[in-house]
């Protein structure tokens, strides 16, 4: 389960053009930044945020008793899966996708299903429904997906709707790219779907990470549930004004979707013309995959100033995809010619494996050649799933055949026999002989 996140812009010292974060690159609303008063920041902001649920109100056309505030989305996905999930459940999660949903999956339910589609990135109703089991209470669906940029299809959508209503599963659909996109969004669908929780953020569209606030709309009996859990005060007074003044910007959000739709066709056509692979997108982010190794590239990127996601820590994907978000025409023409630079030069291939990321960040494919594996010892690994939605073993807590000693006292001990020639009993108990007393 990868945990990291992009974001990364202030641990570097120069600080480099940001396309890891699929932010709005024109930043800001103006009239946010000027609803933000410091004068304000000695009093607490209001506790119910009645004003910013009408504003919101207005501009989604759900019902203030059909919205939650979060600190952030991710507040709202750790609440969500604290209410409804018992550690007798599982929840399904179409991959690749935002890692918090699993995160909070595992620390408040039981097993995590990973979907992952038959068709490429391509997720349908089939596919999710498929993974569905009796134990399964939340069904977790990104819209457009991130890092992928599919959108699950309206009609798909209803399937899995039906589907998990007749089943008592809740659907939790993340739409934090929706504005970017010219799909329509699922809030209408909340009103006749109680089991329908559909995520929103200020964080991408609105370009107010800093502030952190998101916010959810589902019937008013789920919201009130989450009401019981949500800390007073969570969101700031800060956050509470400029959420309201970019919600009323009209001319802000229209300016909004005309560049990004204008700098998406010129990017997009840059980058194909470099022979990657561009996975088509709904938002504002395109993934690519490459025959490269996206740590090196990343790290290539950097001395030129540019920043870009690394997506092997996405379940699924592994180091020949990088993300790259839409920016402004000269900072995109940058990143195509230092791109271009890269490609032409070759660098080291990633890994192409069918189980990957079965093994850990940061580590090669050695233990798949382990004349121990896969050993079973708890203590040194565990089950993970793989690629392919299977069930393999990954030695993330191992580094017996990595120690060269180890090696050495394992290849003493077997009096230098042909290990591979005996029975996986026989060389367990070689390995356990040799590892007495480390």
């Amino acid at each position: 389960m990868g945990l990291t996140h992009g974001g990364e812009f202030w641990e570097y010292e120069s600080k480099p053009i940001d396309f890891s974060a699929n932010i709005n690159p024109l930043g800001p609303s103006r009239r946010a930044l000027k609803a933000i008063d410091t004068d304000k920041v000695e009093h607490y902001p209001p506790q119910s945020s009645e004003k910013l649920k009408k504003a919101l109100s207005v501009y989604t056309g759900a019902r203030v008793e059909e919205i939650i505030l979060g600190n952030g989305s991710v507040e709202l996905i750790k609440d969500f899966c604290s209410i409804f999930l018992e550690k007798s459940d599982n929840s399904v999660i179409a991959q690749p996708a935002f890692s918090e949903y699993e995160r909070y999956s595992k620390i408040f339910g039981g097993e995590v299903k990973n979907v992952f589609s038959k068709r490429g990135f391509e997720h349908t109703g089939d596919d999710i429904i498929e993974a569905a089991g009796n134990d399964t209470k939340i069904i977790f669906v990104c819209r457009p997906n991130n890092p992928t940029g599919w959108t699950v299809l309206e009609e798909d959508m209803s399937e899995i709707l039906e589907y998990a209503l007749k089943r008592d599963i809740l659907l939790f659909v993340d739409e934090a790219f929706i504005e970017f996109s010219a799909n329509s969004s699922l809030i209408k669908r909340v009103r006749d779907f109680e089991n329908l929780f559909v995520l929103r953020t200020l964080t991408k569209f609105f370009a107010l990470p800093g502030l952190r606030i998101g916010y959810g709309i589902g019937c008013p009996k789920l919201i009130k549930l989450l009401e019981s859990v949500k800390s007073p005060w969570n969101i700031n007074i800060f956050a509470h004004d400029a959420a309201i003044a970019s919600l009323r910007d009209k001319r802000f959000i229209e300016g909004t979707k005309e560049f990004i739709k204008k700098e998406k066709i010129f990017l997009k056509k840059g980058l194909e013309e470099l022979n990657v692979k561009v996975y088509e997108s709904d938002a504002n982010f395109f993934l690519l995959r490459h025959e490269w190794n996206s740590r090196e590239v990343k790290k290539d990127l950097l001395k030129e100033g540019i920043l870009i996601r690394d997506c092997s820590s996405f379940s699924g994907l592994d180091t020949r995809y990088i993300r790259l978000c839409i920016r402004n025409r000269s900072e995109n023409l940058r990143l195509i010619r230092s791109l271009k630079a890269i490609v032409a030069r070759g660098v080291k291939k990633g890994t192409n494996c069918e189980y990957y990321p079965c093994h850990f960040e940061g580590q090669d494919c050695t233990f798949c050649f382990c004349i121990f594996y896969p050993c079973m010892d708890k203590s040194r690994g565990s089950f993970v799933t793989g690629k392919d939605g299977k069930k393999v073993w990954t030695c993330k807590n191992c580094r017996d055949i990595h120690d060269p000693k180890t090696v050495k006292k394992i290849l003493k001990t077997s009096d230098q026999q042909e290990l591979e020639s005996l029975d996986f009993q026989e060389r367990l108990k070689i390995k356990e002989g040799a590892m007495e007393g480390f």
